[in-house]
């Protein structure tokens, strides 16, 4: 599996937000419920314009996650946020491990990066999902004109 750069936005990042992410796991299983402070940080994250990717994972014990991107251009914030439910499913048989239920899981914050310094920078351990939201709120998007504008600000 080629790692993507910690910086980059994929493809498929939308501002639909969790109303937009199907609720199963890459091997066809019944997602776990979204951790409320996710779904909070990303619903914030969106009524301030960010752009936002979620995606669903598994991990290769089949232990699913959830990994939570947020992005703004100017200044550039990138974060990566991943809630996991790593060591709480108990062992099984590794040829039960992508066919048990796992929609019960509960997923914890596992891990938070964060970049400031453009595409490609290296990424530092970001700070608590309050502090993130009060940088969201202090850095709200704004729209970008469509067309040239000249110099008094008018096309």
């Amino acid at each position: 599996m080629t790692e993507r750069p910690a910086t980059e936005i994929p493809a498929w990042a939308s501002l639909t937000g969790f109303d937009g992410l199907a609720p199963i796991l890459p091997g066809g299983r019944q997602a776990p419920r979204p951790p409320k402070a996710a779904v909070e940080l990303v619903e914030h994250a969106i009524a301030a314009g960010w752009k936002t990717a979620l995606e669903w994972g598994e991990d290769s014990a089949g232990e699913p996650f959830l990994s939570v991107q947020l992005a703004i251009a100017e200044p550039y914030h990138y974060f990566r946020l991943c809630w996991h439910s790593r060591g709480q499913l108990a062992r099984v048989d590794p040829a039960e491990e992508f066919t048990r239920d796992v929609s019960a899981a509960r997923l914890r914050l596992f891990s938070k990066l964060l970049t400031t310094r453009g595409a490609g920078a290296p990424a530092a351990d970001a700070p608590s999902v309050t502090a993130i939201r009060q940088i969201i709120a202090a850095h709200p998007a704004t729209a970008f004109p469509s067309t040239p504008t000249t110099e008094g600000g008018t096309p």
